[in-house]
C-alpha cells in the first residue's frame, strides 16, 4: 500500500518526475523535482499514532534478531526490572514500554492503538496524544514497580500506554460502539473501561500471573485523570453529571445532524448534543467535516 500524491489534478505514484527549466549561464538544463511539497505533506498527514506502531514494530524486529544471535545483553538493559531501577538504570520506565513479549503481545496492543488512537489524537492533537501515551506508560511502570520493589521478574509492553488511550476514548466518548476481538460481542466503551478497571485491580491485588494487572490499572488511571483535566470530555460517562441529577436524553433531531448555519459563531449545546448523538449511533468517522469543526470549537481548541 502506497500513498497517492496529487498536483495540479494529476496524481503520480510517488515517482518524482524532473521538469527541465530554463539554461543557467554554464549552458546546463537546470531541474526541479516536481510534487515535493506533497512528499512533505504525506508525512504530516501522518499521525503520531502510526510512528508509534512503526517504532515498536521495528524494536521488536531488533529484540527478534538479538535473540537469534544469542545476545540479550542490550535488551536487559531495557525492560524494566526491581534490580534494574536498584542500579540507577531510571531510564527503563520509558524503554520497558517499547518491548514486547512476542508477536501476538505486539498485535494486539498496536491494534488497539491503532483502532481507538486516532480518534483520540483527532481530538487532542498531536503533543498532548504522546503525553497521554508516555505517561500512560510511564506511571504504568512506577505501580508496577513499586508493587514489586522485592520481586525478581521483569516487565516489558505497551499495555500500560495503550490502556490510557483506551480509557481516553472512553471518557470522549463513552457511548460509542466497539466490538470485541475475537468474540464478536458489541459493547459501549464506557463499560469496557469499567472492566479493565475492575478486572486490572482485582488481580493486581492478587499479584498472579505474568500479566502486569498494576501496569495496566497505571495505564487506566492516567487517561482517565489526563482527559478530565483537559477539561474536552463534553458527555459523562454515566448517566450522573458530579452529584446533580440524573441526565434524560433528550428527543433526538432527525438523523442526528447539525441544522445548517449561515454565519460561524459559538457552538450551542444543542448542536454538541446532535453530533456526540451521532457518535454514539455511527462512530467519530461519520462526522463530517463540518461537525469536526463544532466539535473542536466547543472544546475550545479554535
Amino acid at each position: 500500500m502506497g500513498y497517492m500524491f496529487r498536483s495540479g489534478g494529476a496524481a503520480c505514484d510517488g515517482a518524482f518526475r524532473f521538469r527541465p527549466m530554463a539554461a543557467n549561464s554554464a549552458g546546463k538544463t537546470v531541474g526541479l523535482i516536481e510534487n515535493t511539497e506533497f512528499m512533505f505533506d504525506a508525512y504530516r498527514r501522518w499521525q503520531v499514532v502510526t510512528w508509534i506502531i512503526i517504532g515498536n514494530a521495528a524494536v521488536h524486529l531488533i529484540k527478534v534478531v538479538l535473540l537469534a544471535l544469542d545476545a540479550p545483553g542490550p535488551l536487559v538493559e531495557l525492560v524494566l526490572s526491581p534490580h534494574g531501577m536498584a542500579s540507577g538504570h531510571v531510564w527503563q520506565l520509558l524503554t520497558y514500554m517499547w518491548l514486547h513479549g512476542d508477536a501476538w503481545h505486539l498485535l494486539f496492543n498496536m491494534a488497539g492503538l491503532h483502532f481507538l488512537g486516532r480518534p483520540v489524537e483527532e481530538r487532542l492533537g498531536t503533543a498532548r496524544f504522546l503525553w497521554l501515551y508516555l505517561m500512560g506508560g510511564f506511571v504504568g511502570g512506577v505501580l508496577w514497580w513499586l508493587a514489586n520493589l522485592r520481586g525478581e521478574g521483569f516487565v516489558l509492553g505497551a499495555s500500560g500506554a495503550v490502556l490510557a488511550v483506551v480509557m481516553a476514548f472512553a471518557v470522549l466518548y463513552p457511548r460509542a460502539p466497539l466490538v470485541l476481538f475475537p468474540i464478536p460481542i458489541q459493547v459501549q466503551a464506557r463499560w469496557l473501561a469499567v472492566f479493565y478497571v475492575v478486572f486490572s485491580a482485582v488481580l493486581a491485588l492478587e499479584q498472579g500471573g505474568r500479566i502486569a494487572h498494576a501496569a495496566h490499572l497505571g495505564g487506566l488511571i492516567v487517561g482517565f485523570v489526563y482527559i478530565r483535566a483537559l477539561g474536552i470530555a463534553r458527555e459523562p460517562m454515566f448517566w450522573w453529571r458530579g452529584f446533580g441529577w440524573p441526565r434524560f436524553a433528550r428527543p433526538r433531531r432527525e438523523e442526528g445532524v447539525v441544522p445548517p448555519r449561515t454565519e460561524w459563531g459559538p457552538a450551542t449545546s444543542d448542536e454538541v448534543d446532535a453530533i456526540l448523538d451521532k457518535i454514539s449511533e455511527h462512530g467519530f468517522q461519520s462526522l463530517t467535516p463540518r461537525e469536526k469543526e463544532v466539535l473542536e470549537r466547543a472544546s475550545g481548541r479554535k
